[in-house]
């Protein structure tokens, strides 16, 4: 009787656990990019080993307000939040996704399941420019050895002029210094900005995608994506008309409190 009770929660257990394990299945297509964008961190995701992921880039990356307009959402359902918690479920992280450095009454787990988690840190420039963030990489950003970076910078730098050179240059450095701690890299470009022209970001998206290019590193156009999660507007609107569609679409995409609007952009998978 014993034996059999013992048996029967072993294969209950062992069902639950394939279960899980099995929601979020990586093709070998997707599990060839990884080991050869992401070696060390898909080598440690796959022996659930510690893993560590900071996220550098631009204050709206990460769920911050740029500005006092509006109270600062959680990193956890930002961008790099909704990826590295997919990240924690594809490969069986029980603890789900934890961040270190929340700010005092937020939450800082995605799980309430204890268990191994992926830790997350955030690091923003004081001015959201690519500059700041070669300040921070050349700093102590990675004072806490992080296995993966995602970077992304590019939306202040195309409001503030920053010529692309520049950009490329200093965004090539920061990518060198986050490889030259042993972290593997995902540079991401920006998403559509509010001003004017809305494509105004688009040839600093195309840069990054060069830098990665060069670098070899992992590349998601996170401007592109976004296209698919908000919709066009009728070619035969109105400019202004149009102009006001895609705000409004752009700012209920950008409330990441409820993580709706940033999972979107992690079906990269």
């Amino acid at each position: 009787m014993r034996f059999s009770f013992l048996r029967v929660v072993v294969m209950t257990i062992s069902f639950i656990s394939a279960q899980q394990v099995m929601a979020y299945p990586l093709s070998m297509e997707q599990r060839q990019r990884f080991k050869q964008f992401l070696p060390n961190t898909f080598q440690k995701l796959e022996a659930r080993d510690n893993v560590h992921v900071l996220a550098l880039g631009e204050a709206s990356f990460v769920g911050q307000a740029p500005s006092g307009d509006r109270p600062n959402a959680n990193a956890l359902f930002a961008m790099p939040g909704e990826f590295t918690e997919r990240l924690a479920r594809g490969f069986f992280y029980p603890g789900g996704v934890r961040l270190v450095n929340a700010p005092a009454g937020t939450v800082k787990n995605r799980s309430e399941i204890q268990g191994t988690a992926i830790t997350l840190e955030t690091s923003v420039p004081s001015d959201n420019s690519v500059f700041g963030g070669l300040r921070h990489a050349a700093g102590d950003a990675f004072v806490h050895d992080p296995d993966l970076v995602m970077i992304q910078f590019g939306g202040f730098d195309a409001l503030s002029g920053t010529a692309i050179h520049n950009f490329r240059a200093a965004l090539t450095r920061v990518v060198r210094l986050a490889r030259e701690q042993g972290a593997d890299v995902i540079l991401c470009a920006p998403t559509p900005i509010f001003a004017d022209t809305w494509g105004l970001s688009r040839p600093y998206a195309r840069a990054v995608e060069s830098v990665a290019r060069e670098e070899q590193v992992f590349f998601l156009d996170l401007g592109q994506l976004l296209l698919g999660a908000i919709g066009g507007a009728d070619p035969d609107a109105e400019p202004s008309a149009a102009q006001d569609l895609v705000s409004d679409r752009l700012r209920r995409f950008y409330f990441f409190g409820d993580g709706k609007g940033c999972s979107y952009l992690v079906r990269c998978w």
